[in-house]
């Protein structure tokens, strides 16, 4: 009788392990949406800016597809908050991930995949402080201010293709956890109605 008793208990235990588990693969998966659409409006907003306004030298005023300088440089701003807010989540829900490949590099014992999410944070790091600052602390017409945003620019670039690199590289999770997510529910959601 106890003997049952210890295995109904064991595994209720690892029934409630492995719902935990499976409600934080849903909530990085959700987390992983959410940051994906801030992460897309940012680029293109800052690839219009760049290009347009720094490269092409645009006057502010000149509307590209439907906003000026100004209305870009607002909707940067606000992606950069809430991509900011979400690679924090992020990395919180990750920590002891980042510290466990802190400890495998410092150890040298790293792998190229390990080092290509590491590379990105630290690129994210000084790309994302610099902009904060310069919006922060420093007036428009400050030169400092200028030299900044060109070091972000740069790094953003670099951003760029080590989160594009990122996304391949995770992109068999994602559908995994799509088809985990919706696809067997809606097949069991069938099978339910069939049955009934």
């Amino acid at each position: 009788m106890t003997y049952k008793f210890n295995v109904y208990n064991g595994c209720i235990i690892l029934m409630r392990k492995l719902n935990n588990a499976f409600d934080s693969v849903k909530l990085n998966f959700y987390l992983n949406l959410l940051n994906f659409l801030p992460f897309v409006i940012l680029t293109v907003s800052g690839m219009i800016i760049q290009i347009e306004y720094h490269i092409h030298e645009l006057p502010d005023a000149y509307v590209v597809s439907g906003l000026n300088r100004s209305g870009w440089l607002l909707i940067h701003k606000i992606s950069s908050v809430i991509s900011f807010a979400g690679i924090v989540l992020h990395c919180i829900m990750h920590r002891k991930y980042i510290v466990t490949v802190t400890k495998k590099i410092l150890n040298r014992k790293n792998k190229p995949k390990i080092l290509l999410s590491y590379y990105l944070l630290i690129i994210y790091i000084p790309a994302s402080l610099i902009c904060l600052f310069t919006w922060i602390f420093l007036n428009h017409e400050d030169t400092l201010r200028h030299t900044l945003i060109e070091v972000h620019d740069k790094l953003t670039i670099l951003l760029i293709i080590f989160t594009a690199m990122h996304l391949i590289q995770r992109a068999g999770w994602m559908v995994r956890t799509i088809k985990k997510l919706f696809i067997t529910r809606i097949s069991g959601d069938i099978h339910e109605k069939t049955a009934d």
